[in-house]
């Protein structure tokens, strides 16, 4: 399934899944968001598959946001289906419930 992104209530939803062929522009798309606003919330909940490369791309906007002062939650822990890549990355401790 196509990546699909909605914005409901402040939170930034995935839908489908998120590979390699997808991670710079979404990168590029949510640090952005992150220079405009101070508050960021994805949602990783309902996406099928996550490749190691978007986890990593993960880490890196969670850090960014960090050294910005400003507050970014991944929404995933209990997506069981995209565990692996986050595990594999050692970035288990971004995903939160």
């Amino acid at each position: 399934m196509a990546l699909q992104i909605n914005k409901q209530n402040k939170i930034y939803e995935l839908n489908g899944s998120l590979t390699a062929d997808q991670v710079f522009e979404l990168g590029r798309f949510f640090n952005l968001k992150l220079h405009l606003e101070n508050e960021l919330i994805i949602s990783l909940k309902k996406l099928d598959t996550v490749d190691i490369s978007a986890a990593l791309m993960f880490k890196q906007l969670f850090s960014q946001a960090a050294m910005r002062n400003k507050k970014c939650t991944i929404r995933g822990l209990k997506n069981h289906k995209i565990h692996g890549a986050f595990r594999h990355t050692e970035q288990m401790h971004v995903l939160s419930a």
